[in-house]
């Protein structure tokens, strides 16, 4: 299921660099503090999303190369909250009706405490893919593997909360596969 999902501004951002975000794990950005730490291996990852990308361009599909900022395990809903760059929201967006039920292709690591993935959306039918990247401390996802019960749930987002994308994983052990 990859579905775009529109509601009311529910959160804010007030002054540069303070971000309020849900519980559940999130973080709050305060100015001078920097942003949390990200992990060493994250710009390998990006760098395998990328090549990821670029074999399922040689095999004809038109690939949107996702670059994630935040990535929040968030229990309640049963989903990771994906931060975009609001021109690649923009562009998943204008997909979102091409994917009814995606085929979903998890590709994991696990290092130093973090867990990485990249996952790749396919639309049936079509040449369309999308390309996500992420990543998550093993040590806050307890509550989220508590609450999976047959699928966990990508939320795309851009940073003003007005719109999501949703990709449905039915398959959640495809994203976590044995958690050491």
């Amino acid at each position: 299921m990859f579905t775009k999902y529109l509601h009311a501004l529910d959160r804010s951002v007030r002054g540069v660099g303070l971000l309020l975000t849900d519980r559940g794990g999130c973080t709050m950005r305060r100015p001078g503090r920097g942003p949390p730490a990200v992990p060493s291996r994250w710009a390998d990852i990006i760098e395998e999303a990328a090549a990821t990308a670029d074999t399922y361009r040689e095999d004809g599909y038109e690939v949107e190369l996702l670059h994630p900022g935040d990535v929040v395990p968030i229990p309640d809903t049963v989903a990771f909250d994906i931060l975009l760059p609001g021109s690649e929201f923009e562009a998943v967006e204008a997909l979102a009706g091409e994917f009814d039920a995606p085929e979903v292709a998890v590709f994991t690591a696990q290092e130093s405490g973090f867990g990485y993935a990249v996952i790749v959306a396919t639309a049936p039918g079509t040449s369309t893919a999308i390309c996500c990247p992420i990543y998550y401390e093993l040590a806050s996802i307890d509550e989220l593997l508590e609450a999976i019960e047959d699928a966990i749930e990508l939320h795309l987002r851009p940073l003003n909360r007005r719109s999501k994308v949703v990709i449905k994983i039915d398959e959640p052990d495809l994203l976590f596969g044995t958690l050491e």
